[in-house]
């Protein structure tokens, strides 16, 4: 009986070959799992920043009507693209280095600083802006100004767009959104 006892403690445990087979099974399945969950994360970013722009947009418009005054949504694109909403005057949301604003405040002679919400590209690291267009809104029936369309991309050519109507109504659309609404 101690013979079955001894036979029995020996067979517990891997042996070295099946540990291997296993890490080598696991090795392939991370192979094929890691570039895809690297686009899901992408394109989870890439919604992120046309939705978050979206609802500015939407915010822009119907603040312009409640308070009855122009609203604009300015872009800084390039590197360090960004966007920003501000109220009575466009507003600078790019990197202020001393004498490049492009919106300068008459009153303070400062740039003028988006005051109501301001999202930067490095917010959404995998997103770049490859167009935008500034918009503006009037303030009593909100229709747009200035309207166009804002283009987002990410690394693997996942593309997003956010266009606004002479309406001011704003819509996501491109293979990116979750319905894959075409542009």
């Amino acid at each position: 009986m101690s013979r079955d006892l001894q036979h029995q403690r020996q067979q517990a445990g891997f042996t070295l070959l099946e540990a291997a087979v296993v890490m080598a099974v696991l090795a392939v399945i991370m192979t094929v799992a890691v570039p895809s969950y690297r686009g899901h994360l992408q394109r989870q970013q890439l919604r992120e920043a046309g939705n978050s722009l979206l609802v500015d947009l939407r915010n822009a418009r119907e603040m312009s009507v409640s308070q009855r005054t122009p609203m604009f949504v300015s872009f800084h694109r390039g590197p360090n693209w960004c966007w920003g909403v501000s109220q009575g005057m466009p507003c600078d949301c790019g990197p202020t280095v001393a004498g490049s604003a492009k919106v300068v405040d008459p009153a303070t002679g400062r740039p003028k600083a988006c005051s109501l919400t301001r999202h930067k590209g490095s917010e959404f690291p995998d997103v770049s802006m490859d167009s935008a267009a500034d918009a503006e809104f009037e303030p009593t029936l909100g229709q747009a100004q200035k309207y166009g369309s804002t283009a987002f991309s990410s690394g693997r050519g996942q593309k997003l767009q956010v266009d606004l109507n002479a309406m001011g109504r704003a819509q996501v659309c491109g293979s990116a959104t979750s319905s894959a609404t075409p542009c």
